[in-house]
């Protein structure tokens, strides 16, 4: 009986070299992607530097242009006045002309009652979109999925009538709520403003296959089992607790990052997946069948199918020492030069194993330091963020000169001409301040527009302002 000390070699190589040489690997392909990932993103947050800069010069002209329009010679505005009370005079007279006519006053009944029943669609639709948009709504949501959940799982083998009863009573109910959910915010934020969040779409997805999966199995034209399975898909409404859940938000925003860094990755991929399948049929095909005592191997390159199949068992790891030996027994074994068929297998796990497929691991790992990272900075922004409410709160006392806030907007209550009579003729010649402030934001209308982003609050994509060279003052 010999030694026994020869599984310090054994356990010492596998430790050094598959727990410590082999992951160096994915270590070196983390930095590099890593280093061509901060170039990029220099370039990007300097390309987002020189817009900011320009669009502060675009601001800066349009308070330049208020200011100078603020000088307007005052000879005229009486004048302006003068002339905007006589055309709203003219209108007053023809409209009492018109009023004698009976049709025309049931047709000025009709206007009147339309523009009531908009007035009270409008106030319904912003109250409808506040319940929407609370929390308490939200939440609400997320507890019906969870409690479907629970319904959904008390489902098994063999169990009794009055479950399956429940189960059915149960899956129409929630289906019921899921639909006046979806079209409550169809109501209150409109089709375009609906379908702008992922979460919506998803959900309006949920709610079709939902009721197509009622009608099919209450007519029987599908078996309930295969359907069934659309039952399964609400439960990934579940997600939706990332909008409040902000490191979860991240972890989940990076993986979606991940996959599409790694898209790009699959494409290369395939192609060496298909090349070595092309390589080994060339090589290989129709060359493992030397044993004529035993069935052919079932992995073998005599169809380009199989040889897809193949590759992917080498990339996997699963058993791929095996096909080597096969692929060298092949031609004649190690005492020839079937050794030299070894190169093919040891190249194709090296290149596909230990470097392609690492790089999917290197790109996850990059992103999910991100969002880490992220986060963190998120906190540190919120804490600042309440350090400066604390402090805008102690010098609130302060006054501001000339009506500009902070934000070099002026002061729409102190600037805004109101004249005499309740007469406003600032849609011609006044500089108004709050429709410059929109579109400066990207903002439109107050009640139709300011939140039909659904559920999705992002930055708006607002329309470059124009330079100060391209404005003229009316005369």
């Amino acid at each position: 009986m010999g030694s026994t000390w020869q599984w310090v070699y054994f356990i010492s190589m596998v430790i050094l070299g598959a727990f410590f040489v082999m992951n160096l690997i994915l270590g070196v392909l983390s930095g590099e992607f890593s280093k061509e990932r901060t170039k990029a993103k220099n370039r990007g947050d300097f390309q987002k530097l020189r817009e900011k800069q320009q669009i502060e010069e675009d601001l800066r002209g349009y308070l330049d242009w208020i200011t100078q329009a603020e000088d307007i010679d005052p000879e005229n505005e009486a004048k302006i006045i003068q002339e905007g009370k006589t055309m709203i005079m003219n209108e007053i007279d023809s409209s009492d002309n018109l009023g004698e006519d009976g049709e025309v006053q049931q047709e000025m009944w009709f206007t009147r009652k339309r523009k009531s029943m908009d007035r009270v669609n409008r106030r319904l639709r912003r109250a409808c979109r506040k319940a929407v948009k609370s929390q308490a709504f939200y939440w609400l949501i997320i507890v019906l999925v969870f409690l479907n959940t629970g319904v959904l799982a008390t489902e098994h083998y063999q169990q009794p009538p009055w479950l399956d009863d429940f189960q059915e009573y149960t899956n129409m109910f929630f289906v019921a709520l899921f639909t006046m959910e979806m079209l409550l915010k169809m109501y209150s934020l409109g089709f375009q403003g609906y379908f702008v969040s992922l979460f919506n779409r998803f959900d309006c997805f949920v709610v079709i296959g939902s009721i197509g999966e009622m009608i099919l199995t209450s007519t029987q034209i599908m078996p309930p089992l295969g359907v069934s399975v659309l039952r399964c898909v609400r439960l990934l409404r579940v997600f939706k607790v990332t909008k409040y859940w902000q490191s979860l938000s991240n972890l989940v925003a990076s993986l979606l990052n991940s996959i599409q860094s790694i898209a790009s990755l699959l494409l290369l991929l395939f192609l060496f997946i298909v090349i070595f399948a092309l390589l080994g049929m060339q090589v290989f095909g129709g060359k493992f069948n030397f044993n004529s005592a035993v069935d052919k191997p079932r992995s073998n390159f005599d169809s380009f199918v199989q040889s897809l199949l193949t590759v992917f068992q080498i990339l996997t790891g699963e058993d791929w020492n095996m096909v080597m030996y096969d692929g060298i027994q092949a031609y004649g074994g190690v005492a020839s030069i079937g050794i030299l068929a070894s190169i093919y297998f040891i190249i194709l796990f090296i290149c596909g194993n230990y470097i392609l497929l690492n790089v999917f691991l290197a790109i996850a790992v990059d992103n999910l330091a991100d969002a880490d990272s992220l986060t963190t900075v998120e906190k540190e922004e919120e804490c600042t963020g309440e350090a400066e409410v604390n402090e805008n709160q102690s010098g609130s006392n302060e006054a501001t000169p000339l009506g500009i806030t902070d934000d070099g907007f002026l002061d729409h209550e102190k600037n805004n001409m109101i004249f005499e009579n309740g007469i406003n003729l600032s849609d011609e010649y006044e500089i108004n301040e709050s429709e410059m402030k929109m579109t400066l934001s990207g903002e439109n209308d107050e009640y139709e527009n300011q939140e039909l982003q659904g559920e999705t609050y992002g930055e708006q994509i607002t329309a470059r302002p124009r330079r100060l060279s391209e404005i003229s003052v009316k005369n």
